[in-house]
């Protein structure tokens, strides 16, 4: 059996599906008289062992894709992607969403998204031209739109500098900001009733404060006015902020030494 290709040992490398080979340990379990003595017209309640067996092989499978989702989605994998364009010692961590785009309009999006790239060819597929090339062509678009509206969620970074930190979120601020290392204050979580400016965009969890030992400057997005009411920057003493992983950057601030 190991003079050409071995079967005990490696799977058939070449050819089409019909030619390959499984491994053996397959062979045996579809051999199992359980499972090779069912008839596709069998009566359910003579083979419940081997429908027992595939609804728990579903709910295995399920959760395995569920787990990967959730890995795939949490702040530390996020976190590896954006530092993998990061430029040399800079640390950049992601902003949390707003609540108000969590509550709805964000998973909508991501739906729609996937929706318009994947149902257009899926009608074409089934024969249905007209319809599946009207929806192809609405679906491109509404896919390129929840795409660009999506990613633009995934550039609002708080940026750890060798110069200090920058806050890049055009939610918050038209250009990004930088605070030098030698006029950051305070950075931590933040308490109740401080006075900071709320530069968070109502982010559910752990808010972190950034203070300043002089007035942060900064361009909103919109010009709204500033207190003085003639539309100029804006200037704050802090800022309150909300990392996706807010105890890193704590202790990223206090390995830099910042405050």
């Amino acid at each position: 059996s190991h003079k050409n290709h071995s079967v005990d040992t490696a799977m058939y490398p070449l050819g089409s599906c019909t030619m390959k080979y499984n491994p053996k340990v397959n062979e045996v379990t579809a051999r199992t008289p359980g499972l090779a003595d069912v008839h596709p017209n069998q009566p359910p309640e003579t083979c419940q062992g081997a429908l027992a067996l595939i609804y728990e092989l579903e709910a295995l499978l399920a959760a395995i894709t569920g787990a990967v989702a959730a890995i795939c989605l949490s702040a530390p994998v996020g976190q590896a992607f954006v530092n993998g364009i990061s430029y040399g010692s800079e640390i950049r961590l992601l902003l949390r969403p707003p609540i108000l785009l969590l509550a709805g309009p964000l998973p909508v999006t991501a739906v729609l998204t996937v929706a318009g790239v994947v149902s257009g060819p899926l009608l074409l597929a089934a024969g249905r031209w007209v319809v599946g090339g009207i929806v192809t062509v609405v679906g491109a678009a509404v896919a390129v739109l929840g795409g660009r509206s999506l990613y633009s969620l995934t550039r609002r970074w708080l940026v750890f500098v060798p110069a200090g930190v920058v806050l890049h979120d055009h939610l918050a601020v038209k250009d990004p900001v930088l605070l030098r290392r030698r006029v950051v204050a305070a950075f931590g979580p933040a308490h109740r009733g401080a006075d900071a400016m709320d530069l968070s965009q109502g982010a559910a969890g752990l808010i972190l404060e950034l203070a300043a030992s002089q007035p942060i400057t900064w361009t909103p997005p919109t010009r709204r006015k500033s207190k003085a009411g003639d539309g100029s920057d804006i200037q704050a003493s802090a800022i309150l902020i909300a990392p996706s992983r807010p105890g890193e950057a704590v202790a990223i601030a206090r390995q830099r030494q910042l405050a």
